[in-house]
């Protein structure tokens, strides 16, 4: 059971590294 929030979160956390 996971919530939409933690799905952005973590493409955010992803996006974040890649843009590095």
């Amino acid at each position: 059971m996971y919530s939409s929030s933690s799905s952005i979160v973590y493409c955010l956390l992803i996006c974040s590294k890649d843009e590095r």
